[in-house]
């Protein structure tokens, strides 16, 4: 069965979080068989071992994890990783998602699936009374009209802004998610003290 919804999860450092996004994945979705989860991490993760570990005994539980390792590119690449994550997926919908993030909405997956195919989906975070750009949800038909999910490192508002000039954009205040915004070296990393290597 070809998934529906591909979740695109560029990921560093972050072992348990990383279990838990992937796990709300599945664990809220209303049909896991519609969802794979697409995971790249780099070589040089200090934690490498143990992050192919979890995603390994989660393809065992809940089915499609696909995992590629390739060199840091840092955020600055951000978009290098997203669309390499997009070329790889099968779904009808590319989900740019993060590893210090959490479904909130059970069913979300069959509440993304009630929407026009050319547009972008903007779910709602907890904390907020209304959709932001945190997480794009991208039609795929809309990702092969431009060939790309983002030409900039700030891939959420690069492809907010291009939706919202094509008049693309749908406000999903009924699909809920959770984001940690963990205060570490990895979010630290991402403001450019030192390298700028953040991978979500």
């Amino acid at each position: 069965m070809t998934p529906a919804i591909s979740i695109l999860l560029p990921a560093r450092a972050r072992p348990p979080h990383l279990r838990a996004s992937v796990e709300s994945c599945f664990a809220l979705a209303a049909q896991p068989a519609n969802v794979e989860v697409l995971v790249r991490l780099d070589g040089d993760d200090p934690h490498l071992g143990e992050e192919l570990a979890i995603l390994a005994a989660l393809r065992g539980q809940y089915g499609e994890v696909l995992v590629w390792t390739g060199p840091r590119l840092g955020y600055r690449a951000m978009h290098v990783y997203f669309n390499g994550l997009a070329e790889r997926a099968r779904g009808q919908w590319l989900v740019n998602w993060n590893d210090d993030m959490k479904w909130v909405s059970r069913g979300w997956d069959a509440l993304l699936l009630d929407a026009p195919p050319y547009c972008v989906q903007m779910p709602r975070r907890d904390i907020a009374a209304t959709s932001d750009t945190t997480v794009p949800v991208i039609g795929r038909p809309w990702y092969e009209t431009l060939g790309h999910l983002s030409l900039n490192a700030y891939c959420d508002a690069w492809i907010a802004d291009v939706s919202a000039y094509a008049g693309t954009t749908v406000a999903r205040d009924d699909i809920v998610f959770h984001h940690e915004r963990l205060d570490d070296a990895t979010l630290r990393e991402q403001a450019g003290n030192g390298e700028t290597e953040r991978l979500k």
